[in-house]
């Protein structure tokens, strides 16, 4: 399985019109998903997540949840994605055993570097761009991307604030991937807003530059 390209990761909110635009971008052509819910009790994440799961088995994209090896088990994802005040990798490897290890490194080289030792599947390098998907993100130098593509051997993400008309300048870099939210989600056109992206990334990607 490749880790690489355009990875969607879900907003907070499950009102009208949420899962219509989850089909819309899945059609258009994501490459990952990740479940991400920081508000929402157990209940209602296990529902949500299930329903999610039935959906990206149709299109073969790899589910990824947030945080919670748990919730990942029992909905049947193929990862979790774990930060600072999560669960270790090595605890996610003894609950669920081979499955997809994603790790937030912000904008810390050792971390992915330690990270990488401990056995991620793929690190997360951001914000780099101003965001309204996260509160208080911090930003990261963009050339943090070059110093981890200089010492990692496993696919590096971007994240924060990544569009159409940005994401050039993080892919240059030779990452694997970018990561969204708000561009496919907050788009009045998810489907256009998803085929631009996945266009800019492929540039890069076909041209060699993929990890």
């Amino acid at each position: 399985m490749k880790l690489q390209g355009l990875y969607l990761l879900t907003p907070d909110y499950y009102g009208e019109g949420f899962f219509k635009k989850l089909q819309l971008a899945l059609d258009a052509g994501i490459d990952l998903l990740q479940y991400r819910d920081k508000n929402n009790p157990y209940s209602v994440k296990l529902e949500v997540s299930r329903r999610i799961r039935r959906i990206t088995l149709d299109y073969d994209v790899p589910l990824i949840v947030d945080d919670d090896p748990i919730l990942a088990g029992e909905c049947y994802a193929d990862g979790v994605h774990v930060g600072k005040d999560d669960p270790s990798i090595a605890e996610v490897r003894d609950i669920l055993g081979d499955v997809i290890i994603g790790y937030s490194t912000y904008g810390d080289v050792h971390r992915a570097l330690q990270g990488q030792k401990d056995g991620a599947s793929y690190v997360a390098f951001g914000s780099f761009f101003p965001t309204t998907s996260k509160d208080g993100a911090e930003l990261c130098d963009i050339r943090v991307l070059e110093e981890a593509k200089k010492i990692l051997n496993i696919p590096i993400f971007a994240i924060g604030g990544i569009n159409e008309h940005n994401v050039g300048r993080i892919m240059q870099y030779g990452i694997s991937g970018v990561a969204v939210i708000s561009s496919i989600f907050s788009s009045a056109d998810p489907f256009s807003a998803c085929r631009k992206l996945r266009s800019e990334i492929e540039k890069f990607i076909v041209s060699g530059f993929k990890c």
